[in-house]
């Protein structure tokens, strides 16, 4: 699931590239969110055969809204029907990223099969956001993850730099009700 706005798609042929490499045939489908209205734009012929051979849907999206609000979207629309692992991607995420690699993400699903990210620049979450952080979001990772932990003194995140993406299982996703 990527939010873009009239990106070029050499991350999707690479994304064709990893899911042809793996082991056994894996059904795959890139939901595009695309904002600044190149879903509604005509193709041409080319570009449209790529999109079939990429497994490329292109969504029209609002532009104004945030890059996770896309994400979101997609959780709301495909809730009961989702993948077993749904994959989200930031517009940026160079066709090189080690997330586009052979082994990225099934080397990724061996580590943690529920949930993972990808990215550069970690960065510590102010200390300031962490009370707000611990009332309104820990409840929901507790959830999503059916734990009591407490929460973290530290959380780590990616930076507004960073080109981060993530993975969830779709039962991760599920554990944590439509209505939040």
């Amino acid at each position: 699931v990527a939010h873009r706005c009239k990106e070029h798609d050499v991350w999707t042929d690479a994304v064709r590239k990893v899911m042809v490499a793996l082991p056994r045939p894996t059904k795959w489908l890139i939901h595009s969110y695309e904002g600044c209205g190149a879903a509604e734009i005509k193709r041409p012929m080319p570009e449209m055969l790529r999109e079939g051979l990429n497994h490329l849907d292109r969504i029209p999206f609002d532009s104004a809204l945030p890059q996770i609000a896309a994400w979101l979207r997609h959780i709301a629309a495909h809730y009961a029907k989702l993948p077993p692992v749904v994959v989200f991607v930031p517009p940026n995420v160079p066709a090189a990223s080690p997330l586009l690699a052979a082994d990225g993400l099934s080397g990724a699903l061996v580590a943690a099969k529920d949930f993972g990210a990808w990215g550069r620049h970690p960065t510590d979450m102010p200390r300031s956001m962490r009370d707000d952080f611990c009332a309104k979001l820990w409840p929901l990772v507790q959830q999503g993850r059916r734990s009591h932990r407490p929460c973290p003194e530290r959380v780590v995140g990616m930076g507004p730099t960073a080109t981060a993406a993530y993975y969830a299982s779709a039962q991760t996703v599920r554990a944590v009700p439509l209505a939040v």
